[in-house]
């Protein structure tokens, strides 16, 4: 059976698990985004490239996949850069798939020829050109690992119109197996541990890591934060109380900000009012009252 480069990116896509993209429809990735939509997967039609790498992005955030977006060759491609750069400046795994002119013109100012590779690798973990049809499956495989690998972040795959269009038969393509995260390499938990308790040791009130890391993690989301946690109230903190706070009057006193207990304080209980602050009279003949 023979297979165009466009059918070997969209089935390459969907054996790594990838259910949703987001593009706009332009020449050469109209082919690959037929054979997508035809695989059962959803494409996500915007209004500007821009759109769809950050949607990519918060698609990735969100259900800490890989966010897929393709674009067309030139300023179709283009556009992707600054959301790409904002995944990149996030540690978000977005996966950009953009046409480009044919490799074979490549020089001979060829329609819409740029040199998307040079303006996406300075904002990207990594990227590639594809310059043979049958290495598809295994450059998108490829892409997908170095997204979601070690430190996340975005990556960029280029792909010509010549390629796209190209017959492969399908008995020479090796697809290589699906990237499972749980082979993903992260530190031990004895070790981790061992630091937590280092920390404990060190602090009086140590700090937990949190943030778009931890989500990425096995088991993610299951413990709790610092909002779900119930909050310690310290006793004593009043007057005379063995245990005293830091907070409220006990403070103030230390500061000279309010009278001592029984220095400074009239008949009626009330304190004196404190220099420089108005005095009001609540009724005739009782001392003035600060409030």
């Amino acid at each position: 059976m023979t297979l165009t480069g466009s059918d070997l990116v969209a089935q390459a896509l969907r054996r790594q698990g990838v259910d949703t993209f987001f593009y706009i429809m332009g020449a050469p990735m109209l082919s690959v985004e037929a054979a997508s939509l035809a695989l059962g997967m959803r494409g996500i039609d915007v209004r500007h490239e821009q759109a769809a790498a950050m949607a990519a992005h918060a698609y990735a955030r969100l259900l800490n996949r890989p966010g897929i977006c393709m674009a067309a060759s030139g300023p179709g491609t283009t556009n992707l850069i600054t959301g790409v750069a904002h995944a990149f400046v996030d540690c978000t795994p977005v996966v950009a798939l953009g046409g480009s002119s044919p490799a074979a013109l490549s020089g001979h100012g060829a329609f819409q020829e740029i040199d998307q590779l040079a303006m996406l690798a300075p904002c990207t973990k990594w990227s590639a050109r594809v310059h043979h049809a049958e290495r598809i499956p295994e450059l998108v495989d490829r892409a997908i690992r170095e997204a979601m690998s070690g430190k996340p972040g975005p990556v960029y795959l280029d792909l010509p119109g010549d390629v796209l269009f190209a017959a492969v038969d399908e008995s020479r393509i090796a697809w290589p197996e699906p990237w499972d995260p749980a082979r993903r390499p992260r530190p031990a938990r004895r070790c981790w541990l061992s630091i937590s308790g280092r920390q404990r040791g060190w602090s009086r009130t140590p700090a937990r890591p949190a943030g778009a890391g931890t989500r990425r993690r096995p088991g993610a989301g299951q413990g709790k934060t610092g909002r779900d946690r119930p909050t310690r109230r310290r006793r004593g903190g009043g007057p005379g109380s063995a245990g005293r706070s830091d907070r409220g009057p006990t403070r103030a006193r230390r500061r000279g900000q309010l009278p001592r207990r029984g220095r400074g304080a009239g008949t009626d209980g009330h304190a004196w009012p404190a220099q420089g602050a108005p005095a009001r009279a609540e009724e005739p003949g009782r001392r003035p009252i600060v409030r």
